[in-house]
């Protein structure tokens, strides 16, 4: 029977210090704050001293007479990873060992508290690790607090961010994580009002605002996504993920030039950053690099093994890079994790598409936010099962474009009804006079437009939404 380990008093791990009964670890004048669960999984690891802990182990300790899976237990380590800045690839901190259990790599010790005030914490053995028959390796002080820092002292990132900011923040991370837009601005704006100094707050609000609704046309919206993207680099220039939001937003107010300085600065202050090489992926694919830019956007979800926004993500670049099968599987898998991933189910749809599953497609394009006319006609599509013959009833009526010009235009183009996708990719253009180049990305890009790049009248629209073949 596993020994119940102990795990109330501080300790280090590498040159982080661990205050479990706060939920919170600090290195020099930067902290964290943690999870319950999270903090007794990372409690945990730190009492076996380095020894791999088996998963069903940790799940029996941290859950005790509960019904919970693997994920719960991964969410929590991805949880950890983003508070250390670890990289999954190349983990410093804690490594996860297939089919076999976890562990932390970097030294572990406990913490001094003897220790004179202002002095730097030392280490010390665990007091109870060779009691456990744990295996560790012992480190002194001037190990342990020599390693390198991730945030340089003097760096704006090295400042003690308020909890209940950090703990906002977070929250709305995980609702735009999950395609949940509206609500991720409300606990960004809660983040930002909490601790208006906090960089990644205002980067987070930018990056709900900019996703809350496609097209990004609103222009009170726009200029909110702007400010708070560009407040967030004023207050953190040092941080790769504020960059790479701020190319984000760049990218969808039509700068390009903008969004690939961001990108370039994002990726040389962290190349790991999974948002820095999301938004390099963009570029990427809007360079024709296809290979290139999925290899970079696989990258940027490895670090987040459960997030939905990074299966999305994927999925949508499988796709466009013709890999069907792996994208529908990509998709499939986004929308178990978050049902309401307006993102995930439509380009799952133009993959069913791909794929010749009309029912399928139409079924999930039931479920997006396009026009009651459009749905009605779909579902007529369903009664004669999805025949393309009923593609023949396609007016060129406006209601079809309403509520989303670039959806309908999708289902149009798939059905070879030509007038109608190029009024509803007009119709797109002209409801807002800002370049749209979320709107010409897909145009250059999806598989479902590749009969339509070599003609005139859809390359006009192409140019004039910001973007040129």
């Amino acid at each position: 029977m596993t020994a119940k380990r102990h795990r109330a008093a501080d300790f280090c791990v590498g040159s982080w210090i661990v205050r479990p009964s706060l939920s919170r670890i600090e290195r020099g004048d930067v902290a964290a704050h943690l999870t319950p669960r999270a903090m007794s999984v990372l409690a945990y690891l730190g009492a076996a001293g380095g020894a791999v802990v088996a998963r069903n182990e940790l799940l029996d300790a941290v859950w005790p007479r509960m019904a919970v899976t693997s994920d719960a237990l991964a969410q929590c380590i991805v949880e950890l990873r983003r508070a250390f800045g670890d990289d999954s690839h190349h983990p410093r901190i804690i490594e996860t060992i297939p089919r076999v259990g976890v562990r932390l790599i970097a030294p572990v010790a406990a913490l001094d508290v003897a220790a004179p005030a202002g002095a730097p914490p030392s280490a010390a053995w665990w007091p109870w690790a060779a009691a456990l028959g744990v295996v560790a390796i012992g480190v002194t002080a001037a190990l342990v607090f020599a390693l390198p820092s991730a945030v340089a002292p003097d760096s704006p990132s090295a400042r003690t961010v308020k909890p209940e900011a950090h703990e906002l923040y977070l929250t709305a991370h995980h609702f735009r994580d999950r395609g949940e837009f509206r609500r991720a601005v409300l606990y960004a704006q809660q983040a930002v009002a909490a601790d208006p100094d906090f960089a990644l707050a205002h980067a987070e609000l930018a990056a709900a605002l900019t996703y809350q609704d496609t097209p990004f046309t609103d222009p009170e919206r726009r200029a909110r996504a702007d400010a708070a993207s560009q407040r967030a680099v004023e207050l953190d220039a040092t941080s790769a993920e504020v960059h790479a939001l701020r190319a984000g937003v760049a990218w969808e107010l039509g700068n390009l030039g903008e969004a690939e300085r961001h990108v370039k600065r994002a990726l040389e202050l962290d190349a790991s950053d999974a948002q820095a090489q999301q938004s390099r992926a963009f570029l990427l694919m809007d360079a024709g690099r296809v290979d290139e830019a999925l290899a970079a956007m696989l990258a940027a979800r490895g670090g987040d093994p459960l997030s939905p926004h990074g299966y999305s993500m994927v999925g949508q670049w499988q796709y466009l890079a013709g890999k069907t099968d792996a994208a529908i599987a990509s998709l499939e898998r986004a929308l178990e994790l978050a049902p309401e991933h307006t993102g995930a189910r439509r380009v799952l749809a133009l993959a069913y598409f791909e794929q010749g599953r009309e029912r399928d497609a139409i079924e999930q394009y039931l479920r997006l936010p396009i026009s009651d006319a459009l749905k009605e006609a779909l579902r007529a599509s369903l009664a004669i099962d999805g025949s393309h013959g009923n593609a023949l009833e396609f007016a060129t009526s406006e209601a079809y474009c309403a509520k989303n010009g670039l959806m309908a235009a999708e289902v149009f183009a798939h059905y070879s009804a030509d007038e109608p996708m190029l009024g509803c990719l007009r119709d797109a253009v002209a409801k807002t006079p800002y370049p749209d180049l979320t709107l010409g990305f897909w145009m250059k890009t999806s598989p479902v437009f590749a009969d339509y790049r070599a003609d005139a009248r859809f390359a006009e629209v192409l140019e004039a939404s910001g973007l040129r073949d």
